[in-house]
């Protein structure tokens, strides 16, 4: 489990690419968490092989990442006993004891090493010493720069460039969300008002069918992808879908058509909506009530 650099959101776990609170991406962090083991496991690896060098460089960097990592202090020790280096191998294994007191093996090892070492001996000149303890520095430098630079600030950049103040953020998405409803062809003659309430944005207004309420919650998630909350309060409209007219003196179903859908040929539509009534398209009785479906 990894903490956001945002600050609020805590041990998130692996299956989490994203912090919950602020939406940043984490999954560089959770990568990270897994580098000291990666690298112990390198090292232990070519430790084996005999790689020795190679092995005290993974291993180093390993500790550099984490310092309470006991098994890479150990395999380190390990290694530096290996070449002989049993003062160094001595002090990895101390560290090692200190994360794993109980662990009666890991003792033992290092009571045979500190039986080997010889202060006159194994003890390097002063300046050997310090070209040993450079050179170890130096191994671990480029891993732990790539470290830092490529996986820690990319998402604190990244969430530095989200956290811009939340009202243009809320304006911003507001607009969009308008547009794209807007432009949807099904969501014509729908009326609807998209509000910033608090840090969301909520959609409000009628729709004809549950159909219809999906869609628009589609279309606004589509805009704002998880990055600010939509709450949808939309209800699904009931009312009849025709209106009722009196037919007066001078009416026809051509004049009704015009007048109600802007094309007299639609004329059809109230007529047959009105079988019931009509015997014959000309049939109209003044005082009658039609039927006149939207």
């Amino acid at each position: 489990m990894v903490d956001c650099p945002c600050g609020f959101g805590k041990d998130i776990p692996e299956d989490r690419p994203q912090c919950p609170i602020c939406g940043t991406d984490v999954s560089p962090l959770h990568r990270i968490r897994q580098l000291p083991l990666k690298y112990h496991a390198e090292g232990l690896r070519a430790a084996n092989d005999g790689r020795l060098e190679f092995a005290i460089e993974r291993l180093s960097t390993a500790i550099v990442l984490d310092e309470n990592c006991g098994p890479a202090h150990k395999s380190l020790g390990d290694t530096y006993a290996k070449k002989g280096m049993y003062e160094h191998a001595v002090g990895h294994y101390l560290k090692a004891l200190q994360i794993q007191p109980h662990d009666g093996a890991l003792r033992q090892t290092c009571q045979d090493a500190q039986k080997k070492v010889n202060p006159g001996t194994a003890n390097p000149p002063d300046v050997q010493r310090r070209q040993l303890l450079l050179f170890q520095k130096l191994l671990v430098v480029v891993p732990v720069i790539a470290f830092l630079l490529g996986v820690v600030l990319s998402p604190t950049v990244n969430l530095l460039r989200r956290n811009s103040p939340p009202e243009p953020d809320l304006a911003r998405f507001s607009a969009q969300v308008k547009d794209a409803l807007a432009s949807e062809p099904s969501l014509n003659g729908i009326s609807m008002d998209v509000a910033q309430i608090g840090n969301s944005l909520h959609i409000s207004g009628d729709v004809p069918t549950d159909v219809h309420k999906r869609l628009i919650s589609a279309v606004a998630e589509t805009v704002v992808h998880n990055r600010i909350p939509v709450i949808l309060d939309m209800v699904v409209s009931t009312a009849p879908r025709s209106s009722l007219y009196t037919v007066r003196p001078g009416d026809s179903l051509s004049s009704l058509a015009a007048k109600e859908y802007g094309d007299v040929r639609l004329w059809t539509k109230i007529y047959a909506a009105n079988r019931d009534k009509l015997s014959n398209p000309n049939g109209l009785i003044v005082g009658q009530a039609l039927v006149i479906p939207k």
